[in-house]
């Protein structure tokens, strides 16, 4: 019983700021480069086995005066399709 509770994780909630943002990309993934930095690109970024970013496209890195989204962790890639199905605050 104490694996079940430790996997669970709250649901993310978006801001409507960021849900405009997700609205407005449309497509894509949202990740953080090695440095922490957000980025998007058109294509599911990854990391080999040496944990090197790899993405197929240049992609373009976010400031964070834009926009932030603190619950995304390096090392994960976040479909913003599947981002735009998250519930958004009121």
């Amino acid at each position: 019983m104490k694996w079940l509770l430790a996997e669970y994780k709250e649901p993310i909630t978006l801001t409507k700021k960021q849900n405009i943002f997700l609205e407005l990309l449309e497509t894509g993934y949202l990740f953080k480069s090695c440095s922490g930095k957000l980025n998007w690109s058109e294509f599911v970024p990854f990391y080999d086995k040496k944990h090197v970013l790899i993405t197929q496209d240049k992609g373009m890195e976010i400031p964070e005066e834009l926009i932030k989204m603190d619950f995304i962790e390096t090392g994960k890639s976040y479909s913003v399709k599947d981002m735009l199905k998250w519930e958004v605050e009121e």
